[in-house]
């Protein structure tokens, strides 16, 4: 995923989970030849009971991660549950791993997708948000062909999670 860089090491987090151990840290920086944009990004490593990487994803940012932590509607299980989901897929989206993003789906699903869309206030109506936000619906198909083509067409892919309302 570009060319990495580790960052800084402020001390690392661990958590005990079933069998496994997960350890948040280090942060690293990416950046891509054919741009001049970086991310940072905490990574997470998930340890199996032997003490060896089952898995490596890339972490939720500070405000996602206490927006879930914090609910206690569910149990400690059920919210490290939904953090873990969120981080691989995530992952799985700057990978481009279209694999693991189709086994989410259910064949029947309906997806929606929403894109902001920026506009240019009119003399007519000056206080009209300058931002509408468009939804388009797609069965599972039709997503992951569009997925497929944008993955493709992009050198990287980098989703963020900032507000989380989960029911």
């Amino acid at each position: 995923y570009g060319q990495t860089k580790i960052l800084q090491n402020n001390g690392y987090k661990t958590l005990q989970f079933g069998d496994g151990v997960v350890c948040r840290g280090p942060k690293m920086s990416f950046a891509f030849k054919t741009n001049n944009r970086r991310f940072v990004e905490d990574v997470v490593f998930h340890f199996d009971k032997q003490g060896k990487v089952n898995a490596v994803a890339f972490g939720l940012d500070e405000s996602a991660l206490n927006t879930i932590a914090g609910n206690t509607n569910w149990s400690e299980a059920e919210r490290f549950t939904i953090i873990s989901f969120l981080e691989h897929y995530k992952t799985a989206y700057a990978l481009k791993r279209l694999d693991y993003i189709s086994s989410i789906f259910a064949d029947d699903a309906l997806i929606i997708v929403g894109n902001v869309v920026k506009v240019n206030k009119s003399a007519e109506n000056p206080f009209q948000s300058s931002s509408i936000i468009k939804y388009n619906r797609y069965d599972k198909q039709k997503y992951l062909k569009n997925l497929e083509h944008c993955f493709a067409s992009n050198e990287f892919i980098n989703i963020k999670f900032e507000d989380s309302n989960i029911r």
